[in-house]
């Protein structure tokens, strides 16, 4: 019987690391890709690239509020885009760079301020499901620094939900921004 329940303790133990390692290697894998076209899009080698834009309004305080948004969608030889936009409301500005892969989303880097903070989400995607969601926060509310270069895995957190969200919704805008 102890046998049995060590067995079983060792192949959970196993398949978890396996699981494990896999993911990490689907993040090393994805780092290379974006290191690739990272490099592309520095050396301006890109096949074609198309803007697109438009202007919320929203009345604050009987005041009419203009907030621009914009986006540049860029391809690049190995079937890689990369689609670049800005996003600014009333409590959020928002840099967001969606790499993609053959229509596949790769990764998602995102520089977000809000009213209180302001943060870095790197989110990585496999087969367009997240694998993994770091965060660093870059100033705290009161505009001090609070990171040296540490970032916290938040995928299956609350936190990890929200970027999830946003990404997503953030990606339909810049689509409509580009038709």
């Amino acid at each position: 019987m102890k046998k049995l329940v060590f067995f079983l303790m060792l192949s959970v133990l196993s398949i978890n690391q396996l699981i494990a390692q896999s993911t990490e290697d689907l993040v090393t894998n994805i780092r290379r890709q974006y290191n690739e076209v990272s490099s592309m899009e520095s050396n301006r080698q890109s096949t074609g690239c198309q803007n697109g834009s438009k202007t919320i309004n929203k009345v604050i305080g009987g005041t009419n509020m203009r907030y621009p948004q914009s986006t540049k969608k860029c391809n690049y030889p190995g079937g890689y885009t990369i689609i670049t936009s800005k996003f600014e409301d009333w409590e959020l500005d928002a840099t967001v760079k969606f790499y993609i892969r053959n229509g596949q989303l790769l990764f998602v880097y995102t520089d977000y301020t809000n009213v209180v903070s302001r943060y870095e989400h790197r989110t990585y995607y496999s087969n367009n499901r997240v694998i993994r969601i770091l965060e660093k926060d870059i100033l705290d509310s009161r505009g001090n620094v609070t990171t040296r270069g540490e970032s916290r895995d938040i995928t299956y957190s609350n936190e990890g939900n929200w970027v999830k969200n946003f990404n997503s919704e953030r990606l339909r805008q810049s689509s409509s921004m580009l038709k």
